[in-house]
């Protein structure tokens, strides 16, 4: 749902998905705000202790991480590639890392998401809150829900419109249902999206 102004704030629906150059620039913004924060963190690595770094991350790279992750998180792998890297570099400052450790290390080290996680994560809560019903009636046009008592098993209980594009199956309307076919049984039972 997009707002604009008509003498009165009015709420007109448009279509959420974008074009891949729209991602593309998108992408790039994202990547040179990232890299302005890249400049800023070594300088500050010998001041600071790690839980002010921690905390710079979260105040200058992560916002722009989750800004519409959902949207264009499911980017080009070349796109998404120069985003990881460039965040890889970012953790290693924080927790004043060799070139040669293991990234896995450093994010548990840091307590941090990597971008690939931090899309599933969001693409999950926002699928959770469609299965729930907690999105605008807007977003209802776009799946449908399946009665799961038949007699048939199915890998989802949405149903997407059918498409041969590869773009359009990477907008989170189809890339949802098969993160949250591959999630664990317990975290799909959950009721509430605290517990989740």
């Amino acid at each position: 749902m997009l707002c604009r102004w008509d003498n009165r704030w009015t709420c007109e629906a448009r279509s959420t998905e974008m074009s891949p150059l729209t991602v593309k620039y998108v992408l790039i913004d994202v990547f040179w705000i990232m890299s302005s924060a890249f400049g800023f963190l070594p300088y500050q690595q010998h001041y600071l202790p790690f839980t002010a770094l921690r905390v710079l991350y979260y105040s200058l790279v992560y916002p722009y991480l989750i800004y519409g992750v959902i949207v264009w998180g499911s980017a080009e792998l070349q796109l998404v590639n120069k985003l990881t890297v460039l965040q890889n570099k970012i953790i290693r400052i924080i927790t004043n890392s060799k070139y040669n450790t293991s990234c896995n290390a450093m994010y548990t080290k840091a307590n941090c998401l990597k971008f690939v996680d931090i899309y599933k994560f969001f693409m999950s809560i926002f699928y959770f809150q469609f299965l729930h019903n907690m999105l605008p009636p807007y977003f209802s046009q776009f799946m449908n829900l399946v009665d799961t008592s038949a007699s048939y098993n199915l890998r989802s209980s949405v149903l997407c419109n059918y498409t041969k594009s590869n773009i359009r199956h990477k907008h989170p309307f189809f890339s949802g249902p098969s993160l949250w076919v591959n999630l664990h049984p317990s975290v799909k039972s959950c009721t509430n999206l605290y517990l989740f």
